[in-house]
């Protein structure tokens, strides 16, 4: 497989697990919750019990009838014939109405409960019968063979019904006559001047007689064996003694809940995700845009909207172990030194699709790494709607761009304050005008822009967001490049793209996008993938701001273009 497949490939697997973090409340949630109504209604069930017995079904022999695979096949159909008539309603009404049960048990509920299946390869039927009342189903599933099989015998039976009692009938009549004729033969024996003759004629008769009824015997025992033969055999070989519980099963219910719990948070969160259409991850950005990353800042004690907390210069407190929202600043740093080669731009605007994204926190902690190189750098806060660099560096904001727009050159530095950051100035707002974009846009200003490249080496410009007014793009125009932040988790695609398009629109020189708040890896996104990306990640520098001190990579790194570049760079220097 290609490496850049499996790059992609643990990039997605890196992203639905970090969708599974995200969402890991949520999925908890879910789960607890239908894990606790599957038990909380479970144990209010009310029990089911399940008893089964076992029938054997004997089918009637024939004279003929030999033990072949068709005598068999005849048998298993016979089995399955007799479970399905088991449960026809009068065989359940006879049950009932023989236990006594036709008020306590609806004849409906006793036909969705029970069940007569044929055991496969056999002539076996298993009758299962469920019951809120285990006695109940036993006395049930035990009763209903034995009526069916009362009752089948009598249809079965009734077929030699008939035959039968003409038999019978004439047997009484044979009876009768011959009864008859032996009295006349025995009053006549007894007379003394009998005719021999007629007792020579009753005697023939009565022989006769004898002869007749023993042959209606004998086809009346035939009839009768005939019957015997034609009748199904049904035992109840295995009658039900005991009754198990069936329903609820509430452990059974309450993994299948939870299971299923855990299946509907983890669509909830995947359905919330694609819904979701803020920025979050930079290859979002490079591969929808076909705009750079420069940077991807994480999260810090930045208040919300990243410039008003007591540490929104994280810049300032590196230490001997920078933070790694000190060092995204250096990557920051170096990836727009890079971006400007061409241009040697010293006029750098920085701004934002729309408010609460970070913008003037990143045009802070930028101005203070650039500083920390040696280089004078200039801060002008050219948000003349919602200033914030005089709040971030403590400063009064009596004096600033709307007062240096005024004044003559020469007085240029009465506008502008320094800061405890060595190398670093600040130009405030200054009083809010009546009208920002057009002092942005006038004369002026491009006449101030040019005064401060002479004495500043870099110049960084805070503006509004693009969206919110057209300040930005009025002064895209005369700077060198601009860079766009957006927020992770906040900023809108749709937002993001107008802004582009706003800056591309004015052909300003767009450097790249900084992705701010991006959450660390703990949190569940991409910012360890985002720092194996960019090979400065550990890299600081000494106080000269010349060389680094110490350089410290992640094992699994790679050297990418921009260090090889930035190395060659160093060694010419």
């Amino acid at each position: 497989m290609d490496p850049m497949q499996d790059m992609e490939m643990e990039l997605d697997l890196r992203h639905y697990w970090a969708v599974i973090r995200r969402s890991m409340p949520l999925i908890i949630a879910t789960t607890v919750l239908a894990t606790l109504t599957a038990l909380v209604v479970s144990l209010n069930m009310t029990p089911v019990y399940k008893a089964t017995a076992q029938v054997r079904i004997q089918q009637a022999s024939s004279p003929a009838a030999v033990d072949t695979y068709s005598e068999i096949i005849a048998s298993e159909r016979l089995a399955r014939t007799y479970a399905k008539l088991m449960l026809a309603r009068p065989i359940l009404e006879q049950t009932l109405a023989k236990l006594g049960l036709q008020g306590a048990v609806d004849l409906d509920t006793l036909e969705e409960n029970i069940s007569a299946t044929p055991v496969r390869d056999t002539t076996l039927i298993e009758i299962s019968v469920e019951d809120t009342d285990p006695q109940r189903a036993i006395l049930l599933a035990n009763t209903i063979p034995e009526v069916f099989a009362r009752h089948n015998e009598s249809l079965q039976r009734s077929r030699f019904a008939e035959s039968k009692r003409n038999l019978e009938e004439q047997l009484r009549a044979l009876e009768e006559e011959l009864a008859t004729v032996q009295t006349q033969l025995a009053q006549l024996r007894q007379e003394e001047n009998a005719d021999p003759a007629e007792i020579l004629r009753l005697e023939a008769q009565v022989t006769s007689l004898q002869t007749s009824y023993a042959n209606l015997l004998r086809q009346f025992e035939e009839v009768r064996l005939a019957e015997a033969q034609a009748v199904d055999t049904i035992v109840l070989s295995e009658p039900a003694v005991d009754a198990n519980r069936v329903r609820p099963r509430t452990f059974r219910n309450t993994l299948l809940a939870a299971i299923v719990g855990l299946m509907l948070g983890l669509g909830a969160a995947f359905l919330i995700e694609y819904l979701d259409d803020t920025v979050k991850v930079p290859d979002e950005i490079e591969r929808r845009y076909r705009v750079p990353v420069l940077a991807g800042i994480p999260k810090s004690e930045e208040s919300e909207d990243g410039t008003t907390h007591e540490h929104a210069l994280v810049a300032l407190h590196n230490g001997q172990s920078p933070s790694p929202v000190a060092e995204a600043f250096r990557v920051l740093r170096t990836n727009v030194q890079f971006a400007s080669v061409d241009s040697d731009a010293r006029t750098l605007m920085i701004t934002s699709p729309e408010p609460v994204e970070g913008k003037s926190f990143t045009t802070a902690n930028l101005a203070i790494v650039m500083s920390q190189m040696e280089q004078r750098v200039l801060v002008v806060d050219a948000d003349l709607r919602k200033p914030r660099q005089h709040k971030l560096f403590g400063l009064p904001n009596t004096v600033g761009l709307t007062t240096a727009l005024l004044a003559k050159e020469e007085e240029l530095s009465l506008h502008v304050q320094e800061t405890e950051v060595e190398n670093l100035w600040v130009m405030t707002s200054g009083p809010k005008p009546p009208n920002p974009a057009e002092l942005l846009g006038s004369r002026k200003m491009r006449e101030l822009i040019s005064a401060l490249v002479q004495q500043w080496d870099v110049v960084l410009f805070d503006t509004p967001p693009i969206l919110a007014a057209t300040d930005a793009a009025v002064l895209s125009q005369y700077v060198g490049g601009v860079l766009v932040v957006c927020r992770s988790g906040v900023t809108r695609h749709p937002a993001l793209e107008h802004a582009l398009q706003e800056l591309e629109r004015v052909n300003a020189r767009i450097y790249g996008v900084v992705l701010n708040a991006l959450p660390s890896r703990r949190d569940g996104y991409h910012y360890y993938y985002y720092y194996r990306y960019y090979p400065y990640r550990y890299e600081y520098y000494s106080e000269d701001g010349q060389e680094p001190q110490r350089v410290r990579r992640h094992s699994r790194q790679r050297k990418g273009p921009l260090t090889l570049l930035k190395r060659a760079f160093q060694r010419e220097g």
